[in-house]
């Protein structure tokens, strides 16, 4: 009985052109395509995310240059109003210039602050950039963030009503101590608040998914 023929047969028909052929065929025409789509939607994801990590990092930047902008706006104000001892009539005008630019940066940042964090968690979302639970986390960071960054705005905006006050007195210790906590509150943004924009840039980085 010859138990070696199977075997050789077998052996026989993956050495055939037909096999080799099929073979070949099968991974030119299905295996390497999926491959090379696969490494592409990779590449892709890949960039993306990238994308959206610059994006967090140039929103925290131009975050806390706005509200450095309008700390030093203020602070020029009260600094020139000292040095110029101006009478009643132009201190209201340089009151009624201060309250009109103001409010216009106040209302350019307050419509900016909320824009791109929304866009970023909803880009991961649609685009399935990330699991629910990093892009939860990821939106947690930016909660936490707008905490420190309001409470810097809210701190320039008692700034500011002190400065357009009727009873506004150039030099007054009371406007000095305000921008001092002014100050406090962006210095506590730069710290923890960046740490958050960081954490938040570094978990979409991560994202291999």
């Amino acid at each position: 009985m010859n138990t070696e023929q199977p075997p050789q047969k077998s052996a026989d028909i993956l050495k055939h052109p037909l096999t080799v052929l099929l073979v070949g065929t099968l991974l030119g025409s299905i295996l390497i395509p999926l491959g090379s789509n696969f490494l592409a939607t990779q590449r892709i994801r890949r960039e993306a995310r990238q994308d959206l990590v610059r994006r967090v990092l140039e929103y925290d930047t131009m975050t806390r240059q706005a509200l450095l902008s309008l700390h030093t706006r203020l602070n020029l104000f009260d600094d020139k109003m000292q040095s110029f001892h101006p009478n009643t009539t132009v201190l209201l005008a340089e009151q009624g210039k201060l309250y009109e630019s103001a409010v216009k940066q106040y209302l350019a940042f307050d419509n900016s602050l909320w824009t791109t964090p929304e866009q970023i968690v909803n880009e991961l979302r649609l685009r399935r950039l990330a699991p629910e639970e990093s892009i939860v986390a990821i939106k947690g960071y930016f909660s936490e963030y707008h905490h420190y960054v309001w409470s810097a705005r809210d701190s320039l905006m008692i700034l500011w009503t002190a400065c357009v006050n009727s009873d506004y007195s150039p030099g007054d210790p009371n406007i000095q101590k305000l921008i001092v906590d002014a100050k406090d509150y962006r210095n506590t943004l730069e710290n923890e608040g960046v740490a958050l924009i960081l954490k938040a840039a570094h978990k979409i980085q991560e994202q291999v998914w």
